[in-house]
C-alpha cells in the first residue's frame, strides 16, 4: 500500500492549497534513474606568493576532487605531477603527493635569485576506472626577498612625560634586526592616542629614527599611547607596530613656599615654612637644596638628607653659603614643582680684634 498526498488547484483554489489524502492499492510504478556526471575539480593554493626569511612556501593541491562521488572516494584515484623551476625541480621531485613544501634556506641554498618571480605548476590527474584519464593543469607564482620582519622597540625616558618636565619627551626607535642607518628603507609612522591638543607640538626627527614631543602638551590625568609602524618599502608584508604607554598624572597644586627670616648670616638657622598645597596623588613632600651660584640656577646639594619632609611640617637648617636655596615639592605622581628662594645671606662678621 502507498499513502499519497496530492495537489491540484481548481478555479476556484489555483494556488495548490486544497489537499486531499488518497490511497492506491495495486500500483505499478517506474522509477528511471539518469546517471550525474562526474567531473574534476582541480585546486592549487600557496601559502604565500612573497616569501621572506623563515618562511616556508607550501603548495597546496589537496582540495581537488571528483565531483559526484562518496566523500572517502573522491580524491582516491587523483595523482600529482609537479613541475618546478630548475632550479627546485630535484627537489619537488622528492615530494610525492599533493604538497610541495619549499624553507626558505632551502631556496636560498638552490641560488635562487631573489626578487625574481617562480612560477610552479601542477597536474591533477584522474585516472578513471576505464582507463582513460582527466587531467587539469594549474599553476601559481612565487617570489623570494632576502629580508625579515622589522623588529625593534621603542625606547624614552618616563621623566620626560611628566607634566613638569623642563625637557622635551623623546622617543627612539631602536632596531633590533637591521641596520638603523637603513632606516631610509623603510616607512616610519608615528603616531600617539589621543592625539595632542596642539598636533604640531608633535615632530618625526632623523628620518624617522625619533618622535619629539614639546615639553608641556600633554594633558593631565590621561592614559598615552605611543606607536610606531615600520614598514619595508619593497614589500607591505614587512610590517611592524609597537606601541608603549605612560600615564600622566596631576601635580601639587601650588600654595605657597617661604623661608624664615628672609635676612641673615651664614651659620644662621633659617626656615622652610610651605603652606595651603593640596594633590589628587597623596602625599606632598619637598626637599630643599643649596645652589652653587647667586641667581640659583645650579642645584647644589641636598640638605635635608634625611629624607623628604611632610608638607605640613617646617624644616629648619644652618646656612652654609650665601647663595639661594631651592625647594622641590612633589606628591605620589612623581610630578615636581620648584622654587627659589633668596634670602639676604651674608657671610658672618669678623669679631676678632687685631693685636
Amino acid at each position: 500500500m502507498i499513502l499519497m498526498t496530492v495537489h491540484w488547484s481548481s478555479s476556484n483554489s489555483p494556488d495548490l492549497q486544497l489537499t486531499q489524502d488518497i490511497v492506491f492499492q495495486n500500483l505499478l510504478y517506474t522509477i528511471k534513474f539518469e546517471p550525474i556526471a562526474n567531473t574534476l575539480n582541480a585546486d592549487l593554493v600557496a601559502s604565500q606568493k612573497d616569501v621572506i626569511r623563515g618562511e616556508t612556501l607550501i603548495l597546496d593541491a589537496s582540495n581537488s576532487f571528483i565531483s559526484n562521488m562518496p566523500v572517502a572516494m573522491q580524491r582516491r584515484s587523483l595523482a600529482y605531477d609537479w613541475e618546478c623551476p630548475e632550479i627546485f625541480q630535484s627537489y619537488c621531485d622528492k615530494q610525492a603527493g599533493d604538497q610541495v613544501a619549499i624553507p626558505f634556506d632551502v631556496a636560498k641554498e638552490s641560488n635562487v635569485e631573489m626578487e625574481t618571480p617562480y612560477d610552479f605548476f601542477v597536474t591533477v590527474i584522474w585516472a578513471k576506472p576505464d582507463g582513460s584519464a582527466q587531467t587539469k593543469t594549474l599553476n601559481a607564482t612565487a617570489t623570494w626577498f632576502d629580508l625579515a620582519m622589522p623588529e625593534f622597540t621603542i625606547d624614552f625616558d618616563p621623566s620626560q612625560t611628566l607634566i613638569t618636565s623642563d625637557a622635551n619627551s623623546l622617543f627612539y626607535l631602536e632596531a633590533l634586526n637591521f641596520a638603523i642607518d637603513d632606516i631610509y628603507e623603510y616607512e616610519v609612522e608615528w603616531g600617539i592616542e589621543p592625539e595632542l591638543e596642539n598636533a604640531d607640538n608633535r615632530s618625526v626627527l632623523s628620518g624617522g629614527r625619533v618622535m619629539q614631543v614639546i615639553k608641556g602638551s600633554y594633558s593631565k590625568n590621561s592614559d598615552y599611547a605611543v606607536s610606531c609602524t615600520v614598514t619595508h618599502k619593497k614589500l607591505d608584508k614587512l610590517s611592524t607596530t609597537r606601541t608603549v604607554e605612560f600615564k600622566t598624572l596631576a601635580p601639587p597644586v601650588g600654595g605657597s613656599v617661604q623661608v624664615s627670616p628672609l635676612q641673615g648670616y651664614v651659620g644662621d638657622e633659617f626656615t622652610i615654612i610651605l603652606q595651603d598645597w593640596t594633590s589628587a596623588n597623596l602625599p606632598i613632600e619637598y626637599n630643599v637644596y643649596s645652589t652653587f651660584d647667586t641667581n640659583g640656577n645650579r642645584k647644589g646639594l641636598l640638605i635635608n638628607q634625611d629624607g623628604p619632609v611632610p608638607v605640613n611640617e617646617e624644616f629648619s637648617f644652618l646656612a652654609e653659603r650665601t647663595t639661594p636655596v631651592i625647594v622641590s615639592v612633589f606628591d605620589a605622581s612623581g610630578e615636581t614643582l620648584e622654587y627659589t628662594l633668596n634670602p639676604q645671606i651674608n657671610l658672618a662678621p669678623d669679631t676678632t680684634q687685631p693685636e
